[in-house]
């Protein structure tokens, strides 16, 4: 367990996570070129990200997710999907654009930079096509809207042949007790579909609570996650839900990767 990734020959597919923080860094500005670095250095053939922009003021009004899929080296309906829980938001929340860059845009960005409609949510890029998307909306509070953002969650089934069948995203609420409830809402949505599936996201969980509300899930590595530069809770999980196993194979590797952005580190799966 640790910050080295494996070499891409001695594995079959990695998936990957991560509260991209609207691509944020150290210096809270949310600079494309550094979430285009971020990412190219996990080197996934899936992206699971969390508070993803789509045309808001403070990432440079453009599309995360599209960049996203830049990355990986996908386009279109079968390989990205973005699901926005909120549009343009409010003032207090923008924080400050990137302002004009002075640094040379990777030719495939250009595909990212021209959005109309904002929001802001999550996104699933797979480099393996996917045969069937599932958006499932979580519980919130609908009598206080103030207390929680909404939440959702986003479940792709891959085409086959593929050491997994199904990768879901989710970010949960930061409240508590309530996250508890999105979580073991979501494996009842999720239950139909196929396996085995994996679980990604930002679940704003302790470590050891994921198993104990979901007991047919098990935890793929350890580490924590959160806060960046000195982690010391594990919020970012991959779960595996596998009825054919006991537990995951033992020739998977999962690991936790700073990056140069955000104030989480992203979870890898290797699959062998």
């Amino acid at each position: 367990m640790g910050g080295e990734l494996p070499e891409r020959g001695r594995r079959a597919l990695r998936v990957a996570s991560l509260n991209i923080a609207a691509g944020r860094g150290p210096d809270g500005r949310a600079d494309p070129h550094r979430l285009w670095s971020a990412l190219q250095e996990l080197d996934a053939d899936v992206l699971a990200l969390q508070e993803v922009d789509r045309g808001q003021e403070r990432s440079g009004r453009i599309d995360q997710a599209e960049l996203a899929a830049a990355v990986v080296g996908v386009t279109g309906p079968e390989h990205v999907r973005f699901e926005a829980t909120v549009g343009r938001l409010p003032a207090a929340r923008r924080g400050r654009d990137t302002g004009p860059t002075r640094h040379r845009e990777p030719a495939a960005m250009s595909t990212a930079t021209s959005v109309s409609s904002p929001g802001y949510g999550i996104a699933l890029v797979s480099r393996v096509p996917v045969r069937r998307w599932r958006r499932v909306e979580l519980p919130g509070f609908p009598a206080r809207p103030w207390r929680s953002e909404p939440r959702v969650a986003l479940a792709a089934v891959l085409a086959e042949p593929a050491p997994v069948r199904t990768i879901v995203t989710t970010h949960l609420s930061v409240v508590p007790a309530l996250n508890a409830i999105q979580a073991r809402r979501l494996a009842a949505a999720l239950s139909d579909l196929p396996g085995p599936v994996i679980l990604l996201g930002d679940l704003n969980l302790p470590a050891a609570i994921p198993a104990r509300l979901l007991p047919a899930w098990r935890p793929l590595g350890r580490g924590s996650t959160y806060p960046r530069p000195r982690p010391r809770l594990r919020l970012d999980q991959a779960l595996l839900r596998d009825p054919g196993r006991a537990g995951p194979p033992a020739d998977w590797t999962a690991g936790v990767v700073p990056t140069g952005i955000s104030d989480h580190c992203a979870v890898t799966v290797d699959l062998a």
